[in-house]
């Protein structure tokens, strides 16, 4: 096939490329990282506008859309070339605002009570995604060729969020770390490659659903996943339970910084990729050690400091 994927130099966008490369597909990569393109893929090395009018004329069977933030990107793609089937990447966070919504659902109504519980540059961030998925679902109507992927928490090699390194950094320092309300609740993170590799075997059937979801499993309870991570740094971390409503009152920073205590867990859905490829992911257990291994930039920060200072007063 002949595969365009727009954002495709990091992370998740860069292990898809590497994979469609390895079964053979003919693979064009729009992104403003040329030197970070793999070899085999031809590169357009631009910002998206102006890649996008580099490409003008041009016909893909599928085009993959990773930077898609509002509703006007998924137009531009329709209006500079035959993009074939176009896969809008989402995220499984919408379900956030609305306390009903499944993962493979379309979002009518914005819940404001329920926007409480996401941090405001996240709602700027899903508000925009809820414009791309409208437009897309508008292209849809027309020509069928259009569908969204919605996906969970993912890590991977040269993981960018900053959310594995902030349990990193807290581990390496020695120091206890702050399990928020005991690290109880759980969060479904997937593997990089194991999206990579459903996702590779999905796109010819990609256009049958108007949404998709690729939600791993059950999902681990946050304290189990640092347990992982430090399985990997070579550190027994001591977790100290504190109550996101002390810490509300005594280190509010604490709770927009850490990046998992608001997951909770979503039901798969007849939508999933994994079950409807018949692929099994992999055991959280066997990647999360050695992906903590790879190089960070592990430092006290300011925050880090003023737990520690925090913890010495409770323990």
């Amino acid at each position: 096939m002949n595969i365009l994927v727009i954002g495709g130099t990091r992370l998740l966008g860069l292990s898809l490329v590497k994979q469609l490369l390895v079964t053979n597909n003919n693979v064009t990569v729009l992104s403003r990282h040329p030197e970070k393109c793999p070899s085999g893929a031809e590169c357009v090395g631009a910002e998206r506008e102006e890649g996008l009018n580099r490409l003008v004329g041009r016909k893909f069977d599928i085009t993959i859309d990773f930077i898609a933030y509002d509703a006007q990107a998924p137009i531009q793609v329709v209006n500079c070339l035959n993009p074939g089937v176009y896969i809008l990447i989402s995220s499984t966070w919408l379900t956030r605002l609305s306390p009903v919504m499944g993962a493979d659902q379309g979002i009518s109504s914005v819940d404001e009570s329920y926007v409480n519980l996401v941090p405001d540059i996240t709602y700027s961030y899903l508000l925009g995604k809820v414009g791309a998925e409208s437009t897309v679902t508008e292209l849809r109507k027309k020509n069928g060729c259009a569908t969204i992927l919605r996906l969970p928490i993912f890590w991977g090699h040269k993981e960018h969020t900053g959310r594995l390194d902030f349990y990193r950094q807290r581990i390496f320092n020695g120091a206890p770390v702050i399990c928020i309300d005991g690290g109880n609740n759980c969060a479904q993170i997937v593997w990089t490659e194991d999206i990579a590799r459903v996702a590779a075997s999905w796109l010819y059937r990609a256009s049958e659903r108007p949404i998709w979801e690729a939600i791993p499993d059950n999902g681990n309870q946050v304290r189990k996943i640092i347990e992982f991570i430090a399985m990997g740094v070579g550190k027994q971390p001591s977790l100290i339970d504190v109550s996101s409503e002390q810490l509300l009152i005594d280190l509010p920073d604490y709770l927009n910084k850490e990046p998992l205590w608001r997951e909770t867990c979503l039901n798969i859905t007849e939508s999933n990729l994994f079950s409807v490829m018949k692929i099994e992911t992999t055991p959280m257990v066997k990647w999360l050690p050695d992906l903590s291994q790879q190089e960070a930039n592990i430092y006290m920060s300011d925050l880090r400091r003023q737990e520690i200072a925090y913890l010495e007063t409770i323990i």
